[in-house]
């Protein structure tokens, strides 16, 4: 499926939407993993995407250098639950 890089990132900015209004996200950090991915999947083959979480990263507050960010991952579980946090 050929998709342009403007396509993607629509596709992209699309999951990502879905990905909030479905799910109670932390209100700082960035979504990465396969939960992008599978839903931009979906809208591309027309094939349902499985959710099992959704992976987000989170800064620690106060860093101003990118370099000096620590990461602490909060996986959500996408059938609901609690927040496992690593």
């Amino acid at each position: 499926f050929p998709v342009t890089i403007g396509k993607l990132e629509k596709l992209i900015r699309q999951a990502v939407a879905e990905i909030k209004s479905k799910w109670q996200l932390p209100s700082s950090g960035f979504i990465a993993g396969g939960s992008i991915a599978n839903l931009v999947w979906e809208y591309v083959s027309g094939k349902k995407a499985v959710v099992n979480d959704i992976d987000v990263f989170i800064t620690s507050e106060g860093s101003e250098e990118a370099d000096s960010f620590e990461w602490q991952k909060k996986e959500i579980n996408a059938k609901g639950g609690d927040l496992n946090i690593q």
